[in-house]
């Protein structure tokens, strides 16, 4: 078997759980099929940190947690949500569609297929294994195929609203007792609540002209709609409609109607540290005096792709650890205008009431940053290096990326929140605490 090793790049950062370094393997061999790496993590085994890690948000107790038990909960237990989750909806897959079965079924199977893909339990593992609390070493292998149907049951709950439609029905099945394992579907559902405000504000809550313009008609249709839409004249409407029908590009569609979008005003989803993800949608720039009076992008569909699925991935990360967020989040704003439903865990961050100060606070993001970009070029080496092995497909290949590059981020953000809060707490309380990081190594593989 040949291989080809690769010294990744080194980032040696003190004190927490951050990437210190990747070792690729690209493994050639027809029969195994698979294009593996190493991610070597920095990981903490006091009980403090560890007790910090555990508990939502990111208090540190020295005195009381000392010799804390620091397992897992058991609604976070890799694989514990997913089963809960498909005995839950089993009832409506059995269900006969003639009789008994529920209109908006399909929504709900299409969400609950997304949260027990086997690429879950995955990452949950990796979140777990990054972030100390399991102290086994792991390897993650990620499927090619279960990624695509990981990334299509994303694609179709959203667009059948499935994400809301499946907490209805857990919420009901957890009202009238009848979900099995009750801390498992609790903690779905308020992924679910996180999940349904992070994708709204991705997708700028509607705040988005959708043009539906006849193509037999186009531009008495087109002219009619920008002219009240953007009051323009008679002559600078005819002027964009031209621009436009070059824009959109040659063939015809199907059904006789194009269907542009194009954003209002700015928007977007913004994570718990304060970066911006927004959906780019179809960007119309109108200046009729100009020579060229319309400007028309069309629509990054691979990178709203793996937009979504850094979405999804903070949202199961935020539920899981729940640390404060900044005052711009998405969380934060969620939490303050009560978009949230009945989960109210997600806090705002402020520094006079926090153990991490602001300048840590900016640590923790940095720090995790510099974790998600080279885990990402790690993976990314593997997908797409030199070899049979190489993904042809560059959506999938930025879906994987990106899912192995905000787990490994969301672990470095909980640990590294940990470790400041945890040693202001010690010097407060004159703790003689251990804080000498561990090395733990995870082997990341995509197979066929």
């Amino acid at each position: 078997m040949g291989k080809a090793l690769l010294a990744g790049a080194v980032v040696l950062l003190s004190g927490c759980s951050y990437l210190v370094s990747t070792t690729q393997q690209e493994l050639e061999s027809l029969q195994e099929g698979k294009g593996a790496q190493e991610l070597k993590f920095l990981v903490h085994r006091s009980p403090a940190i560890l007790a910090c890690v555990k508990r939502a948000g990111g208090t540190c107790a020295i005195k009381a947690d000392a010799q804390a038990d620091a397992s897992v909960p058991v609604a976070r237990v890799p694989g514990k949500k997913a089963a809960a989750l498909s005995s839950l909806v089993q009832p409506l897959r059995n269900a006969d569609p003639k009789r008994d079965r529920p209109a908006n079924a399909d929504a709900i199977l299409a969400a609950a297929d997304a949260l027990a893909n086997p690429t879950i339990e995955k990452l949950e593992r990796l979140l777990n294994h990054a972030s100390g609390l399991d102290a086994t070493p792991v390897a993650v292998d990620l499927s090619r195929s279960d990624l695509t149907t990981f990334g299509k049951a994303i694609q179709n709950a959203t667009s059948l609203d499935g994400w809301s439609q499946l907490r209805v029905y857990a919420e009901r099945a957890r009202a009238n007792n009848t979900a099995a394992d009750v801390a498992a579907t609790a903690s779905t559902i308020n992924q679910l609540s996180v999940l349904e405000a992070y994708l709204s504000a991705y997708f700028s809550g509607g705040r988005f002209l959708s043009l539906d313009v006849d193509s037999k008609n186009f531009e008495s249709d087109a002219k009619g709609k920008l002219t009240k839409t953007f009051h323009l004249s008679d002559s600078d409407a005819t002027k964009v409609v031209n621009k436009l029908m070059q824009s959109i590009g040659g063939q015809k569609p199907e059904n006789g109607t194009y269907h542009l979008v194009t954003k209002l005003q700015d928007g977007g989803f913004v994570t718990r540290g304060g970066t911006r993800y927004a959906f780019a949608g179809l960007s119309i720039s109108l200046d009729p005096v100009a020579e060229s009076p319309l400007t028309a992008s069309k629509i990054d569909f691979t990178q709203v792709g793996s937009d979504v699925v850094r979405v999804f991935v903070e949202s199961m990360a935020d539920e899981w650890m729940q640390l404060p967020a900044a005052q711009s989040s998405t969380a934060c704003l969620g939490v303050n205008n009560k978009q949230l439903g009945g989960y109210p865990n997600l806090i705002c961050y402020d520094e006079k009431t926090s153990q991490v100060k602001s300048a840590q606070f900016d640590k923790v993001n940095e720090r995790a940053n510099q974790v998600e970009s080279v885990t990402s070029s790690a993976t990314g080496q593997v997908i797409r290096g030199v070899s049979w092995l190489s993904l042809n497909n560059e959506a999938l290949a930025k879906v994987i990326e990106t899912a192995v590059g905000v787990a490994a981020r969301k672990a470095t953000e909980k640990v590294t929140w940990c470790y400041y809060a945890c040693t202001a707490d010690a010097s407060k309380e004159k703790a003689d605490i251990n804080f000498v990081p561990h090395v733990a190594a995870t082997t990341v593989s995509v197979t066929r």
